[in-house]
């Protein structure tokens, strides 16, 4: 794989990280599905299981309070059969009285 295809992959990775963020912090279950393969698997340790199911879980729970997420530090491991992706996610919430 050569620096440009690299840099593209990356490039890619990061809008999916950017979309995963606006799909938690506005509970738009269809945005935080379209994050994921249809073949993945999801693992946030109380969560795993397909993409479209943690996006339903993700947001159901998102609704109950108030949002802001930041993806930090990136750490994806790309190569031309899988690429593996680890990002820490730093998440504000704070609890809502109107739910």
């Amino acid at each position: 794989m050569n620096a440009l295809a690299r840099l593209l992959d990356r490039q890619a990775i990061e809008e999916v990280l950017a979309r995963y963020c606006r799909g938690v912090d506005r509970c738009d279950v269809d945005t935080l599905a379209s994050c994921s393969h249809s073949d993945g698997t999801d693992d946030h340790g109380t969560f795993v299981g397909n993409g479209q199911g943690f996006a339903a879980w993700a947001t159901a729970g998102a609704a109950k309070v108030w949002a802001a997420s930041d993806p930090s530090k990136r750490s994806a491991l790309v190569n031309p059969t899988r690429t593996r992706d680890m990002c820490p996610v730093f998440g504000t919430h704070r609890g809502r009285l109107d739910v």
